[in-house]
């Protein structure tokens, strides 16, 4: 995902500022557009136009707030891809200034990855907003050009509708006979595979990210910044799933939608809807057509006694060892179409993950302390920052119980079990491999010149 940390104002910004400071003119936040390429950080300041401008793009400038205590305005854009016939990404985020007789670059937002933006026939209505932040000094007189043209979000409308009521009456979205809603919820987690508790630069086995897993060891899964690379390590004879999310409560009938963007393929893939009955046995699969560049997407109705069990990625036949497929993100809505993907906020993701797997790793080990009433054991109670679904199971490395009065103290935890589990506090009984002392207190801790992990496991 970008970050956007890249950004400045130019210097042929600042000089038509100073310009209209001097002259008496009004400077005007005129407009906005994008661009795919991109400079060195210290060159931004000296661009006067956008690199490779995507001229077909549709930037609109939506929303001004005069920032509270400090010197600046917050834009936000919204991003369209009205009318665009082929997928493309931006690198780049430009704001026009003008003072009624030039315009020039104002300012320049950067990042090396960018965001995509689909083609209009693979995902119609695709909007993306952008916050962008420019710092002013508060004598600067800056008016800023809204465009009338902004769709706005559902939140936006119950809010405004109910800042304007009538006589015992508040409006709200349900006055509007024909109003849409502009996107739906996922029903994933971790759907752009950014929570990576394990902390892995590459998974062959078992599960990865968080919520997906590689089943039967047929491939590699390689998280980044901007997605994950799933990689074949087999050249299968008929087509196999190999990397999977499984749905907690398998969802009821009804219709469904399952989109996946994909950023580079080679080999043969594709996607499915796996369905189960109310007794959890198989029913069927749903099919996306191969795996292309772009976004993907395949919709289902299922009738009555028919359930979503999980969604996974699979290799074809034709697919060779070393073969890849990048993905973006993967979204499972409501509704016979695919809305807008729209990006987690990574601490709510977190948050979710953390009901089915949880890391306490390095200085989060010290979390536990106990008193030792048993030359061989400890009890601990560790507090997870989310309830578990059920008792989790536990896996560790490098962990010491270390005296809290002489760190330097300390013996290997020989084996760690889960004696209880009630909502997010969890009971471990700790066995030590050396003699423990009767009425001291042990902290949990990690080896000398380890990290040292406890993993607690809930997952499906």
């Amino acid at each position: 995902m970008a970050t956007w940390n890249d950004n400045a104002i130019t210097d042929v910004g600042l000089e038509l500022l100073e310009q209209s400071l001097t002259s008496g003119k009004v400077l005007t936040l005129s407009r906005a557009a994008v661009g795919s390429g991109h400079v060195e950080s210290a060159a931004l300041k000296d661009q006067t136009e956008l690199s490779s401008a995507l001229s077909d793009v549709t930037v609109l400038i939506a929303e001004q707030v005069r920032l509270d205590g400090s010197s600046g305005l917050q834009l936000k854009l919204q991003i369209r891809n009205d009318g665009i016939s082929e997928a493309c990404t931006f690198k780049q985020v430009g704001i026009y200034a003008s003072d009624g007789e030039t315009e020039v670059l104002f300012a320049i937002y950067q990042d090396a990855n960018g965001e995509e933006i689909p083609s209009s026939v693979d995902y119609p209505d695709f909007m993306e907003i952008f916050t962008a932040v420019i710092a002013l000094s508060q004598t600067y007189d800056v008016n800023v050009n809204v465009s009338s043209l902004v769709f706005i979000t559902s939140a936006e409308l119950e809010k405004r509708l109910g800042d304007k009521a009538d006589v015992g009456h508040t409006h709200t979205v349900a006055d509007i006979a024909d109003y849409v809603e502009p996107m739906n919820p996922n029903l994933l987690i971790n759907p752009d595979f950014r929570v990576n508790q394990r902390g892995q630069n590459k998974y062959s086995s078992g599960y990865t990210v968080d919520g997906w897993y590689i089943e039967g060891n047929k491939c590699t899964a390689t998280p980044s910044a901007n997605g994950i690379l799933i990689t074949s390590v087999i050249n299968p004879g008929t087509n196999t799933h190999a990397f999977w999310q499984r749905i907690e409560n398998p969802l009821a009938p009804g219709k469904y939608t399952l989109s996946l963007n994909v950023l580079e393929v080679s080999g043969v893939w594709s996607a499915r809807i796996r369905t189960v009955n109310v007794s959890g046995d198989y029913i069927d699969s749903y099919y996306t057509s191969l795996l292309h560049k772009g976004v993907n997407k395949v919709s289902v109705d299922l009738s009555e006694g028919e359930y979503i069990s999980a969604v996974s990625v699979g290799i074809n036949k034709g697919t060779e060892a070393g073969n890849s497929l990048k993905l973006a993100w993967v979204k499972l809505e409501v509704g016979d179409g695919a809305t807008p993907f729209v990006p987690p906020d990574p601490a709510t993701e977190l948050a979710k993950c953390q009901r089915y797997l949880y890391v306490l790793r390095g200085s989060l080990l010290r979390a536990g302390l106990a008193e030792a009433y048993s030359t061989s054991y400890a009890i601990f109670y560790l507090y997870a920052p989310a309830s578990f679904r059920t008792i989790p199971s536990v896996s560790f490395e490098n962990v010491v119980l270390s005296s809290t009065k002489d760190g330097s103290v300390y013996s290997e935890a020989a084996s760690i079990q889960v004696r209880g589990c009630n909502s997010n506090a969890v009971k471990l009984l700790v066995n030590a491999a050396d003699s423990l002392t009767i009425g001291e207190q042990y902290e949990l801790s990690h080896k000398p010149d380890t990290t040292g992990s406890i993993i607690l496991s809930a997952e499906l």
